[in-house]
């Protein structure tokens, strides 16, 4: 009988092993819905963990046109991206991939609209002499896949488990 109990008591340990959390967005800027008047100059996405290397941010227009960003930085909690030239009137979504502190892939997108952008004012604005900072520059990274590793380990741990406490239990009544 106390074989049976410990048993239930290491599946129920088990549990926990698979339930974990994601990578979410906090915020972002510019935020879900919003509708632009000046230009924007850089995309920031806030995320409630540190950002993975591997992530991505790409922004497309309403026909699926992908807009040139320069490389995406990582520092932090924050993934970001200049927008090396005004973007024109119109819809405009952001789509985002990261992985999981737990190994599973996440993304999403933020729609917003352009409503007032104009090159002339953007070309009136004095140029500011470059800051230099230090932040991790991120490779264009290939589309992200689930591995087995987080998925299937405690599955494996639990079948390893139940079959040493199966086997402790059958030698016992064997005896």
């Amino acid at each position: 009988m106390r074989i049976i109990r410990f048993a239930l008591l290491c599946l129920i340990c088990l549990l926990p092993i698979s339930v974990e959390a994601h990578t979410s967005l906090k915020s972002s800027n510019p935020a879900e819905g919003s509708a632009l008047s000046e230009p924007i100059e850089r995309i920031r996405l806030t995320f409630n963990e540190p950002v993975e290397k591997t992530s991505t941010l790409r922004v497309v227009d309403a026909d699926g046109i992908e807009q040139s960003l320069a490389k995406p930085l990582i520092i932090g909690n924050e993934l970001s991206a200049v927008v090396p030239k005004p973007l024109a009137k119109g819809q405009y979504t952001i789509k985002w991939a990261s992985i999981s502190d737990d190994g599973h892939p996440v993304k999403g997108t933020i729609r917003f609209t352009v409503i007032g952008a104009t090159t002339t004012e953007a070309n009136t604005i004095e140029q500011a002499e470059p800051i230099e900072t230090k932040a991790l520059v991120v490779p264009e990274a290939e589309p992200v896949q689930q591995g087995l590793v987080p998925t299937l380990l405690p599955w494996i741990v639990g079948g390893l488990l139940v079959s040493i406490v199966l086997l402790l239990l059958f030698r016992r009544r064997a005896t």
